[in-house]
């Protein structure tokens, strides 16, 4: 057993504290990122997944039955003002043979998209531009739906991951992989802190060594005079040393 007098502590307790408090921050740096990641992950997916099956402009919502021949862009254009009268500021040519042609008409502020069959010129629907399942999910993406602070908040958060994911990978040592361990190093400056005031303690440290699982070390293993709590799994196992005073 190595005897920890206080000279001997002081630089590993000091390198022991300072690893707490980094693994706490980076801890607390988690439990703020982790909503950000999830949220951005789960709208990702719904922007992937609409634009899959619907288009992004909704270009794939309506189907036409292919004809031998195809209407030209202007009697398409003729039949979309017709049914939203306004200023044509887009066309979007269909990419396969089953799908619609799209106008993106303009009326004052409002926009709307208009899909029409190209092969007979009629017009199958339209809806306002903008407002479908892949814009909201890409604002949420964006700012929350709370603007430029919900932007600054996930910019944070990106920032944080950057630091956190790398940094927690593999940097844990073998005597903290268990949640238990790492539970109990939250609290760890609350016991050192108190250390004076408990008489019985000579050192007040977590020492790691091998042993077998369970049960507590005393006696030979934590030294003669001495006793302590020991806990741990079949590898490494943590104990306070304590002062046995005589009765």
């Amino acid at each position: 057993m190595v005897d920890l007098t206080p000279a001997q502590a002081t630089d590993k307790d000091l390198s022991r504290r300072f690893y707490i408090t980094a693994w706490r921050w980076h801890f607390y740096a988690g439990l703020y990122v982790a909503p950000f990641i999830i949220m951005l992950a789960v709208t990702g997916l719904m922007m992937l997944w609409t634009a899959t099956l619907f288009g992004r402009d909704g270009e794939k919502t309506y189907t036409v039955e292919p004809q031998a021949a195809v209407s030209s862009v202007s009697d398409q254009a003729g039949a979309a003002t017709l049914e939203i009268p306004g200023q044509i500021i887009q066309y979007i040519a269909p990419r396969t043979p089953e799908q619609a042609a799209l106008f993106r008409i303009n009326q004052g502020d409002a926009s709307y998209m208009v899909a029409v069959d190209p092969y007979r010129a009629e017009v199958l629907g339209y809806w306002d531009r903008r407002t479908g399942l892949y814009d909201l999910a890409d604002n949420i993406h964006g700012t929350l739906l709370i603007g430029t602070l919900g932007d600054r908040l996930i910019e944070i958060a990106a920032g944080f991951g950057i630091v956190v994911v790398p940094k927690g990978h593999g940097q844990l040592p073998d005597a903290f992989d268990h949640v238990e361990h790492r539970i109990a190093l939250l609290f760890a400056d609350h016991v050192t802190e108190n250390a004076a005031e408990q008489p019985n303690v000579v050192h007040q440290r977590t020492l790691v060594f091998p042993g077998p699982s369970g049960g507590v070390g005393r006696g030979r293993r934590a030294g003669r005079g001495r006793g302590g709590g020991c806990a741990g799994d079949g590898s490494h196992r943590s104990c306070l040393i304590f002062k046995q005073e005589p009765c």
